[in-house]
């Protein structure tokens, strides 16, 4: 219990930082692929991946090769999606692949989906 309501303070001090946007506007950005990479981080009714988002964000901060980015709430219990646009487009492969590698195969906590600008889909799933 403890732990949600830490994520739902976490989760309303990142909706009131200057880079959100809104859904609708998100949304548009992803479909028309304006996003090169595109990070969303979802809740089976268990709270969100915490600790997965924290691995990306550190990875993002170390490498710094994000030109700009966006994000937008899109459930009640922290669910986010990120649109990064890379500084070097040609970058986008490179760094699908290292994110990749952060989100684990299976998960109970939530869902991690990585989309590129390509089509390419990483999706974490419920354990068999």
């Amino acid at each position: 219990m403890k732990a949600l309501i830490l994520l739902s303070i976490i989760s309303s001090i990142y909706a009131l930082t200057p880079t959100k946007i809104q859904h609708e506007k998100g949304y548009q950005m992803v479909t028309n692929k304006k996003c090169h990479l595109h990070i969303a981080y979802g809740s089976y009714g268990s709270g969100t991946p915490y600790d997965v988002e924290k691995k990306i964000d550190q990875y993002i901060k170390k490498h710094n090769f994000v030109e700009r980015s966006f994000y937008w709430v899109s459930g009640l219990e922290g669910e986010t999606d990120h649109c990064l646009i890379l500084k070097e487009i040609g970058e986008v492969d490179k760094h699908f692949f290292q994110i990749k590698k952060l989100i684990p195969q299976f998960s109970k906590k939530g869902y991690t989906t990585l989309k590129d600008n390509k089509g390419n889909i990483h999706k974490t799933t419920w354990p068999k």
